[in-house]
Parts: C-alpha cells; structure tokens; sequence
C-alpha cells in the first residue's frame, strides 16, 4: 500500500505522440480504483511542455465516492 502525506500538487505524464497541447491548457487525470468503481479526478493545467513529458499543477481534485475510498482492502 502506498500513502501519500499531503495533497497531490501535480503530476508528469509522458507526452503522447502527436499531442498538441500547450502551456495553460486544461487537462482531467483520471485514476481508477477498485476495478473502476471509485475514480479520482483531478483538474490541472499544463505548466511545462518538455520533448518526452508533460509538467501538471493540480487545480482541482475529486476524490469520488467517500464510502468507497475510506473502506479497507479487500472489502
């Protein structure tokens, strides 16, 4: 299990080909959990543009289905 102290303040995703994007663009992570039955949202914008990666600030984060993301593994 991973925990995480603090709140996520970004993220670095690799670049996509072909992707043409830029600097102050908005962009939706979407992480599932649970085969999919929660998912975490977080709203960011494109602070960095490199040759292989993307640098996100978060702007918003939703953490989904409280109910979901609080109970134990396993579950």
């Amino acid at each position: 299990m991973v925990r995480l102290s603090g709140v996520v303040q970004g993220a670095l995703i690799v670049k996509p080909p072909k992707w043409k994007g830029s600097k102050g663009d908005e962009i939706r992570v979407e992480i599932p959990l649970d085969n999919g039955e929660a998912v975490i949202r977080i709203d960011t914008r494109v602070a960095h543009v490199e040759a292989a990666c993307i640098g996100l600030d978060r702007e918003h984060i939703n953490l989904g289905n409280d109910e979901l993301l609080h109970r134990e593994p396993g579950q």
